[in-house]
């Protein structure tokens, strides 16, 4: 079935994985996975009374969390995923990926991502199938167009950011939500709307022999206007440091010119409102 699918990557996990003990990058990993727990839930609060108080007051016992997309993490490799391709799917997968890309600099794990529309389907067999043991039991896989949209758009940018893969806008664009006197309100206007999204002159590569930068019109996830949660800020020093933590050096191909395009970018959407969607 058709999907929303991002695909984001790790930087520079390979010299992570060297230069941090074990225990240190579990913990690493599992600070990840806890951000992307909370940025694919939302709160579900009890049906009584007090949904009606203008302050209601809820026991943290009784509240509960509803799944609004699906993350599979394997190593570097970051799929986001939603149950279908409507609006609402592209706000809780854009949503995700900003809450990611927000939690890994803030971490000193810069990722890079792609978004895309497209099909993709799980492949799971039976849990009667698993193994004892204590082994991973249940065989599953992703498998469909979207998620090699969005894993190719995710390699063309060198920076840490996420970008849109064309069809995703124009599959939005065209996607009817409501309508008014003064016009149709479209899925692409919701996402814009809700300062997702921001035009930017993203630093794609062009292989020519070797490979050269070009700025390039894309739109890109807007985690620099990422006010709200649990990372309300984050400083340029963080997000220059995050590409040189952990024992790792400037001197890596292309970290350089990653830090400076992924700085630019965050000044841009953070300063210029020409470019933060009304």
């Amino acid at each position: 079935m058709r999907r929303i699918v991002a695909f984001l990557d790790v930087l520079g996990f390979k010299q992570l994985v060297r230069a941090v003990p074990h225990a240190d990058l579990v913990t690493l990993y599992r600070e990840l996975q806890m951000a992307a727990h909370e940025g694919t839930s939302t709160r579900v609060y009890p049906e009584d009374h007090r949904r009606f108080d203008s302050d209601p007051h809820y026991e943290e016992h009784e509240i509960g969390l509803r799944r609004t997309v699906n993350v599979v993490m394997a190593s570097d490799s970051i799929v986001v995923f939603s149950s279908g391709e409507g609006y609402e799917d592209a706000r809780s997968v854009l949503t995700a990926v900003r809450v990611l890309l927000t939690a890994g600099l803030s971490r000193g794990l810069p990722l890079r991502g792609g978004v895309a529309v497209g099909e993709l389907d799980l492949i799971a067999t039976p849990q009667a199938d698993a193994a004892d043991g204590g082994l991973i039991g249940r065989f599953g896989g992703l498998v469909g167009l979207g998620l090699v949209r969005a894993y190719e758009t995710e390699a063309t940018c060198q920076w840490s950011g996420a970008v849109l893969h064309d069809e995703l806008v124009a599959h939005l664009e065209g996607e009817e939500v409501d309508t008014a006197e003064d016009g149709t309100f479209t899925g692409w206007m919701g996402v814009r709307a809700s300062r997702l999204v921001v035009p930017t002159m993203a630093p794609v590569k062009q292989r020519h022999g070797k490979t050269t930068v070009v700025p390039e019109q894309r739109w890109a996830v807007a985690w620099p206007l990422f006010v709200g949660g649990i990372y309300p800020e984050l400083s340029e020093g963080q997000v220059a440091a995050a590409f040189t933590s952990y024992g790792r050096s400037d001197l890596m191909p292309g970290v350089v010119e990653k830090r400076t395009a992924t700085l630019a970018f965050m000044r841009s959407a953070a300063d210029d409102e020409r470019a933060v969607p009304r």
